[in-house]
């Protein structure tokens, strides 16, 4: 089976995205590992790491976009 380019971008994209799910599940580990980090901290530093997951996530899917667009 063939894959076209198209493809193959939604491919790298999905990889790349989980690869940055990993790294932000060992940054939750890390704090949610460290003793010194109080509960109120812990919960606003997960929220930021929610924020910026998502704001990963979406840079790559309209970098993906935007190529896609200027392919055709």
């Amino acid at each position: 089976m063939r894959i076209n380019v198209s493809e193959q971008r939604m491919i790298t994209a999905g990889d790349s995205i989980a690869r940055i799910d990993r790294v932000f599940q060992k940054f939750r580990q890390i704090i949610d590992n460290d003793d010194s980090i109080s509960p109120c901290v812990r919960g606003a530093m997960h929220a930021l790491l929610d924020e910026d997951l998502l704001f990963a996530r979406a840079r790559i899917l309209d970098y993906i976009a935007k190529h896609e667009a200027h392919r055709r």
